[in-house]
């Protein structure tokens, strides 16, 4: 017998989250923060569905999150000679 190939497209899900899901994975704690983030360009805008609803695909807000991590700066301790007492 010989395989046969299917027909049919295999399609993966990346889940769409509504804001209340992002905004534990951004570390905000309103919508009104995430509003202000989306506003100043700090956040990605998402995707429109319907007249007042968002949503954003978890890919894209893991690759924020990574994004973030990259642009930080490592954390170092302050030079005990530049400090004054």
């Amino acid at each position: 017998m010989s395989a046969q190939k299917s027909c049919y497209t295999t399609y993966t899900t990346d889940p769409l989250l509504r804001a209340d899901e992002v905004l534990p994975l951004v570390g905000l704690r309103t919508r009104q923060g995430l509003r202000n983030w989306i506003a100043s360009g700090r956040f990605p805008q998402g995707l429109r569905i319907g007249t007042r609803g968002r949503v954003w695909r978890l890919s894209t807000v893991e690759a924020w999150r990574s994004g973030l991590s990259a642009e930080r700066p490592p954390f170092s301790e302050p030079d005990p000679e530049k400090t004054s007492p």
